[in-house]
């Protein structure tokens, strides 16, 4: 095996070599060392002090955006006054009126579920920080195999939180409509049936990924272990005699080739999890342009209307076509909640989108640098990928974090406002 030749260039070796193969083990290949596995000079003890700084500033912002969670969530639930209260609500049965089918749309609160999603991602966030943290602190305890099952579900609250503000949205286009819906998965019976199977889908899939990853960690500590063990009993033999029989050599190379199959796994795994991931996100993707096409349309055709009212209005009153210009007045307080709340969910799906191609994005680059660094015999490129990786999910994650709560306090901002009065009917009597 070409990387066992790297380590072992020859045989026999002495003790020195030996050791040289035990100092290059430790530096790249100790997997209980969480940001001093990952590249060998952050075991100085300058880069320490970066290691903490890292980690405990990542602990306190989620820490902080899991507050701020807190807080969105309570709001609504304290102020159930009146109009204060109209959004303090997890989800309903609602019919539209053009819909043919007795079954009713089972609609989720957008802003609220957003917030709970963000606020159980969150914690996983929080947890996995922490478990990094003691798993540097305390390298004896065992704490990478939790850090590996979190690094891959702490995702599936955000996911969640994704697909439910895209099917929000998308019932704001289906009930304002003026027709059926012409798309399949537009109709109540289909809507339902998605809104639960995809999430649930997604969950079980993956608590699967991460609990495979959770085994493999497990195995590669034992082997590790017993690496350390097979090296640690030479050792007391080469004090007195310095050549290494065959014997030891075999069981030397057997257990080093364990732990380096096992190291690759966890390559196989961060990738698997990877591809599982991408096509959901792409899916969602294209829900949200089809959303953002159709909130378009139905802001384009708001705006249309009521010029066409003003220009109706004005003419049945006998005002002088110099007038038109003026047709972009403001019309009534119903029309322009309706247009602010179209624009606003516009926006939202936007800024959605970006956080979709943004984590697509760098899970596919991170899809097609991986093969690369696992064929590579230098254990450094890899460590570094594992360093890279792990900045990007928790520096991602922060991002989106932070968007998606300011987003959901947006989304309930709008259902705390103030009753819209209606229209005047007798104003075009006049």
């Amino acid at each position: 095996m070409k990387r066992d030749q790297d380590f072992l260039p020859h045989y026999p070796t002495n003790a020195l070599e030996v050791s040289l193969l035990l100092a290059k083990l430790s530096a790249t290949e100790d997997p209980y060392v969480y940001f001093s596995e990952i590249i060998p000079t952050f075991k100085t003890p300058g880069n320490q002090q970066v290691v903490y700084t890292i980690t405990i500033v990542f602990g306190v912002l989620f820490g902080i955006v899991i507050v701020v969670c807190v807080l969105v969530i309570a709001y609504p639930l304290l102020q159930k006054s009146g109009s204060q209260g109209n959004d303090a609500w997890l989800f309903r049965r609602c019919h539209t009126t053009h819909s043919t089918s007795s079954m009713p749309y089972f609609v989720l609160n957008g802003g609220m579920f957003l917030a709970v999603c963000q606020f159980i991602g969150c914690i996983a966030f929080e947890a996995f920080i922490i478990t990094s943290f003691l798993a540097y602190m305390y390298p004896s305890r065992m704490y990478e195999p939790y850090q590996a099952f979190l690094q891959i579900s702490m995702w599936i609250p955000g996911f969640c939180g994704f697909f439910v503000s895209a099917f929000s949205a998308s019932y704001v286009c289906i009930s304002t409509a003026e027709e059926e819906p012409r798309f399949f998965f537009q109709r109540p019976e289909c809507y339902n049936i998605l809104l639960l199977l995809i999430p649930l889908y997604v969950t079980l899939q993956a608590l699967g990924w991460a609990m495979a990853d959770f085994m493999v960690v497990h195995r590669q500590l034992r082997a590790f272990s017993v690496l350390l063990v097979i090296l640690g009993s030479a050792s007391q033999k080469w004090k007195d005699h310095p050549k290494i029989d065959s014997d030891q050599l075999n069981r030397i190379l057997k257990a080093f080739r364990t732990v380096n199959k096992l190291t690759c796994s966890r390559f196989g795994i961060s990738r698997g999890a990877t591809i599982a991931w991408i096509p959901f996100s792409f899916s969602l993707l294209i829900f949200y342009l089809y959303t953002i096409f159709s909130l378009f349309r139905l802001l384009q055709r708001s705006v249309r209307s009521t010029r066409y009212d003003i220009m109706k209005k004005s003419l049945n009153k006998r005002i002088p076509m110099s007038t038109i210009p003026h047709l972009s007045a403001p019309p009534n307080e119903a029309v322009m909640h309706i247009q602010r709340s179209y624009r606003f969910l516009l926006w939202h799906c936007v800024f959605m989108s970006f956080c979709i191609v943004w984590n697509a994005g760098v899970g596919l680059i991170f899809l097609l640098w991986v093969p690369q660094v696992v064929s590579d015999a230098d254990r450094t490129s890899s460590s570094s990928w594992l360093l890279i990786n792990e900045s990007i999910c928790l520096g991602g994650g922060a991002f989106l974090s932070i968007g998606m709560i300011f987003q959901s306090f947006r989304i309930m901002s709008e259902g705390r406002r103030k009753p819209i009065p209606e229209p005047d009917k007798h104003e075009d009597r006049a």
